[in-house]
């Protein structure tokens, strides 16, 4: 719980075809974590924040980028929905708007804003079972990362905006996803697996394919119409490396890596309202061959249940 006040007050206190130095920056073409769901049976829209931070050391590779440190802070603001078509299938949408900001040392910070790439996904519904004290639900989706996303390919090539910072990414990319949920009374545990399959953009960078999956535990307090859901786990991220030129083949040597996070966060619904937090806190990592420094991941939203 003293973490989860930390996260708090986080939140209430604020995301030529070589180019060098992307290789020690973050990424913002992550995935979009599912997690627990709000109740599946209902339609809902709502808000989402999603701050990351790293710290990253730029060597002297020969590019314009000066050699140091520097720590970068991406912050993404999104509105999503999900829309129940029939029983057991439901679309979702995400419109996120990006603000990427990298503070080097004895430099001005440099700031990308703009829309993001918004996304869709249709889930099916494979179980949604209540057996008296048991519930099982399991649910599989599909959909398309679209490229509306702001993205300077000049910039880019000037190191004015490197690849990873620019809110979109200018390719189309297919997601899928399974999330799983099984309770028993008020204990109960989700897992979730995703995966995003990317494709070259018109400058042919491709952003490497990625894989995220979490495990929770949950408890499920409720009295009358008020709900508490604190929860607990663990969640591992793996990105492949980015191609600066697919065409050629030429890849980034030195990108990709994977992170493994201790998540913690809380969900509570009122009526038809609800509000969600996740901290994720690195606890093991090795990312864009030790250059980047995952530090602490949050994410919080509010949503609205309509029928």
């Amino acid at each position: 719980m003293k973490k989860i006040f930390y996260c708090l007050l986080l939140i209430a206190a604020v995301h030529n075809q070589t180019v060098f130095a992307c290789n020690a920056c973050g990424c913002s073409a992550s995935n979009q974590y599912m997690g627990l769901l709000p109740q599946t049976n209902t339609s809902f829209f709502g808000f989402q924040y999603l701050y990351r931070g790293f710290n990253a050391v730029h060597p002297d590779d020969g590019g314009t980028v000066m050699p140091g440190t520097s720590h970068e802070q991406y912050q993404t603001f999104q509105l999503w929905g999900r829309v129940n078509i029939t029983k057991s299938l439901q679309l979702l949408a995400f419109v996120p708007y990006t603000t990427n900001t990298q503070h080097q040392i004895a430099m001005p910070a440099n700031t990308i804003s703009g829309m993001g790439d918004a996304s869709v996904i249709l889930n099916y519904k494979i179980i949604d079972k209540d057996n008296c004290a048991w519930h099982h639900k399991l649910i599989a989706g599909a959909g398309i990362k679209l490229p509306t996303g702001k993205y300077d390919p000049q910039s880019t090539v000037a190191d004015e905006g490197l690849p990873n910072m620019q809110p979109g990414t200018h390719s189309w990319d297919v997601l899928s996803s399974i999330n799983y949920t099984i309770r028993r009374r008020s204990i109960g545990v989700n897992i979730d697996v995703s995966y995003t399959a990317t494709t070259p953009n018109k400058e042919s960078y491709k952003f490497g394919n990625r894989f995220s999956n979490g495990l929770l535990g949950f408890y499920q307090f409720q009295k009358d119409k008020f709900m508490i859901i604190p929860q607990a786990g663990l969640r591992y991220d793996h990105a492949m490396k980015d191609y600066t030129n697919y065409a050629a083949g030429v890849m980034d040597d030195d990108g990709g890596g994977w992170q493994l996070y201790a998540s913690q966060g809380v969900q509570t619904y009122y009526k038809k309202i609800g509000f969600q937090l996740m901290c994720y806190e690195p606890i093991a990592q090795h990312y864009i061959s030790g250059l980047v420094n995952t530090k602490l991941r949050v994410e919080a939203g509010l949503i609205i249940m309509v029928k």
